[in-house]
């Protein structure tokens, strides 16, 4: 996996569980503190405006 040093990455899926193990691997892989999981339906609008309002948050 390629990253740019101190990148923040932001990753988004339905299974709160599921994301932060991958955010826990990526971390370890990479060395890299910066990565975050903002649970995310999409095939839901109301999940998507949610996700929305959360990265807005965070920055």
């Amino acid at each position: 996996m390629i990253l740019f040093p101190g990148a923040r990455i932001y990753i988004c899926g339905k299974s709160k569980e599921e994301g932060d193990s991958c955010v826990e691997k990526m971390r370890k892989s990479t060395k890299n503190e910066n990565i975050f999981f903002i649970p995310c339906d999409l095939r839901s609008f109301k999940s998507v405006r949610e996700f929305v309002e959360a990265f807005k948050k965070s920055k």
